[in-house]
């Protein structure tokens, strides 16, 4: 056969229930895949020390798995009230937390530029760093973070632009993603060649976002980026459970019963493996079958035989492993040696679907930096937000790949953005040079003619604490100034990053 192509290509995120466990995905994990997408499993081995009569190196010893990949995506919202994005897991598991708001308040009277008051009661609703867009056209629908919150009065991280907002003004409902120090969630990954006839099919259980980053190029596409690390690797694994685990076999000795561990296989090799000692350990008494399963690599096709006289496979049972394995639904009977009548198929269990949301085009959009009055948009030609949460391998003697688990133990979040340089600019420098800790938003999504952010389409990311770099730079014949940023946290409720779509 052929070379398969890699456009096809689909992928699919599954958040874990058991860490490490891998979930088979349904229609709505699949995401929308971008080429440069990879999946690699690198083996960790070692090579012993011994003297054997010869110069060369003894035969390395494979001690585990290290499986990996890289996923590209473009960044934008479900656009469904209250949705998260399709890719929201692989965001969660670099923040630690998502948490969608239930409800949308509004604005009641008191409010200013820079507090906005709600109903009693419902300050209890929102967090810290969670988004609010506050649909007031004269402030031209304004997104800003909560600061800081006293009861029910929100006090904003910077100064709405023009006026207070009026009395029932509607405040959105934000996907906020909030860093956190425990409690990251694991997720399967799942990649298929094709949506049918898949001529491969790669999984990973136990995976966790190492790195995330969030490109804000000016006049180009949004995109997000993942760097993501797993516990075990499948290549063409096969899921057995409650639907298809048992087997039915007439042999010699007569007919048996059993059903198989349910699980997926990380091969097929694996499940011909565990058939073959199911079904041997089933045949038992006086004269009993060795009976054997292989898978052809070739043909893509499992052959099961016994060296006994007799055997009939029950492939019209319910839950019947031999319907998984291509044999078909009807009885086989009057042979001892048969192969099955289709290839495995490596498939996705569903046909994928995707959220269809628009692809937001990053103009029109805001950077601010400073303190709480610099409501400025700073002149960004490109902006970008990292998270970086590398994990770290809990290892253990009684685990199959000798992890038991997985941990994310630190967090970087880092800005790098460069900007227009206008002419009187010293602030920005003055805050570098001085370690002063400044506070860093970004907004984008499309907006109305009338200058509106449109709800349901806004990507929010905010920095609460950040330090900055400022060096003066050049970008094709005109000054600019470059700006990295490191956010910090200062207590258990004060976070360095958050990142929000309403």
């Amino acid at each position: 056969m052929g070379a398969n192509v890699t456009r096809s290509s689909v992928l699919a995120f599954k958040e874990e229930t058991t860490a490490g466990t891998l979930i088979v995905p349904v229609a709505a994990d699949f995401v929308a895949l971008r080429e440069g997408f990879s999946v690699t499993n690198e083996l960790e081995t070692v090579t012993t020390d011994e003297l054997l009569g010869g110069i060369g190196q003894s035969a390395p010893i494979n001690v585990g798995e290290n499986p990996a990949a890289s996923w590209a995506g473009y960044l934008r919202h479900s656009e469904t009230v209250g949705v998260a994005p399709e890719y929201g897991i692989v965001i969660e598991s670099a923040m630690g937390s998502e948490n969608a708001a239930a409800a949308e308040y509004n604005t009641v009277a008191g409010s200013t530029t820079t507090v906005i008051n709600v109903d009693s009661g419902e300050g209890a609703s929102y967090q810290i760093g969670e988004a609010l867009l506050i649909q007031d056209s004269v402030n031209n629908f304004s997104l800003r973070n909560i600061e800081s919150i006293s009861t029910d009065a929100l006090t904003l991280n910077f100064t709405l632009g023009v006026t207070e907002p009026g009395v029932g003004i509607e405040l959105g409902r934000a996907i906020l993603y909030r860093p956190e120090s425990s409690g990251h969630p694991t997720y399967s990954l799942h990649h298929y060649q094709n949506t049918t006839s898949a001529a491969l099919y790669q999984a990973i259980a136990g995976c966790r976002t190492t790195s995330l980053t969030l490109d804000f190029p000016t006049r180009d596409l949004a995109m997000i980026t993942a760097e993501i690390e797993g516990l075990k690797y499948y290549f063409d694994g096969v899921t057995i459970d409650a639907t298809n685990d048992d087997f039915t076999i007439t042999d010699d000795v007569g007919a048996v019963t059993g059903s198989l561990t349910q699980q997926t296989y990380q091969t097929p090799i694996d499940l011909a493996n565990a058939v073959a000692t199911a079904l041997s350990a089933a045949s038992v008494g006086s004269g009993n079958d060795a009976i054997t399963c292989v898978y052809d690599s070739v043909t893509g096709k499992f052959t099961i035989a016994t060296d006994g006289s007799t055997l009939t496979l029950g492939c019209n049972v319910a839950n019947s492993v031999f319907v998984e394995m291509g044999f078909g639904t009807l009885e086989l009977s009057g042979e001892t040696t048969y192969t099955a009548a289709t290839a495995l198929a490596v498939d996705p269990p569903a046909t994928p679907t995707y959220d269809g949301a628009e692809k937001v085009v990053v103009k029109h959009s805001e950077l601010l930096i400073g303190d709480q009055a610099d409501n400025t948009c700073r002149k960004a030609i490109n902006t970008s937000f990292t998270v970086a949460t590398p994990r770290t391998q809990v290892k253990s003697v009684c685990a199959v790949n000798g992890i038991s688990e997985t941990l994310t133990l630190s967090r970087e979040a880092t800005l790098s953005t460069t900007l227009v340089l206008e002419q009187y600019e010293a602030e920005l420098m003055y805050k570098a040079i001085n370690n002063t800790t400044t506070k860093i938003m970004f907004n984008t999504g499309p907006k109305s003619s009338a200058g509106n952010w449109t709800v349901n389409k806004c990507i929010n990311v905010y920095m609460k604490n950040a330090k900055i770099k400022a060096t003066v730079a050049e970008e094709e014949g005109y000054y600019t100034l470059a700006i990295e940023a490191t956010g910090f946290i200062n207590s258990s409720t004060d976070k360095d990053i958050y990142i929000n779509f309403i």
